[in-house]
């Protein structure tokens, strides 16, 4: 699907956001509180195919993610999905924009058939 040069560019891109998006708590105050961490674990479990304990270690054994590593992975969706709610107004006047920007991309790869 991706090049491998615009897969590093979006994960490079999702790596940014998240570190922004910790910064920005950080300066709110924003605290995740540990329901808050459970259920953004239990929807990334469940989205991922990952609910029986014995996947879930597989997975992280396979990707050598520590739990330390998958801790900071989902307090870092859950501040994003704090915040996504909290500039929910200003998130989608942008949107157009967004579109715009698609718009060109689209260009490029030519019609769909």
């Amino acid at each position: 699907m991706f090049g491998d040069t615009e897969l590093q560019a979006v994960l490079r891109k999702k790596s940014l956001y998240r570190l922004l998006a910790r910064h920005e708590a950080e300066r709110l105050g924003l605290v995740i509180s540990q329901a808050e961490l459970q259920a953004t674990t239990d929807v990334f479990r469940h989205y991922f195919h990952l609910t029986r304990a014995d996947e879930m270690h597989a997975w992280m054994a396979k990707t050598g993610t520590s739990l330390q590593e998958l801790t900071e992975m989902m307090r870092d969706i859950a501040l994003i999905n704090r915040l996504d709610a909290l500039y929910a107004a200003e998130i989608h006047a942008g949107m157009a924009d967004q579109h715009r920007m698609l718009a060109a991309r689209e260009r490029l790869q030519g019609p769909r058939e």
